[in-house]
């Protein structure tokens, strides 16, 4: 990523503030008069770009979190791939597994529910129906 702050003894400003003030460089504080951030956000913003820097900032995958009921998920079963509709979530933060859920869907068309969890999401749970027919070619079906 690139870094958006520098840091001056031991306050962060700005980039874009350094190259229009370079007297900032001496106080570590934004003259540009343009910030709509005050410095305390720059503190912030330039302590987790240190943090990335050093590989100390966990990014956690929430490409799922989104979920909604009602909403059309697409699953490989029985050599096929099946559209079903989101009727239940439950999700939570576990500290020693991460983030964690528990769904179930119902077919788009018949009924009775089908359980699965987190973890199945691109497996054999997909949000897109090409990604589900790949994972299907894959598997060899």
């Amino acid at each position: 990523m690139e870094r958006l702050t520098e840091k001056i003894g031991s306050k962060y400003c700005l980039k874009h503030c350094l190259e229009e003030n370079p007297c900032s460089e001496t106080s570590g504080i934004c003259l540009c008069g343009e910030c709509s951030f005050p410095q305390k956000a720059h503190q912030k913003l330039g302590e987790y770009e240190d943090l990335e820097e050093q590989g100390k900032l966990l990014k956690l995958d929430f490409k799922y979190q989104r979920i909604m009921i009602g909403q059309e998920i697409f699953v490989v079963e029985d050599g096929a791939v099946k559209s079903k509709k989101i009727c239940h979530i439950n999700e939570w933060w576990n500290d020693y597994h991460g983030f964690q859920g528990e769904y179930a869907a119902i077919p788009s068309k018949g009924f009775g529910s089908w359980e699965f969890k987190y973890e199945d999401f691109d497996k054999t749970v997909f949000l897109i129906r090409e990604e589900a027919e790949s994972a299907l070619k894959k598997m060899g079906g």
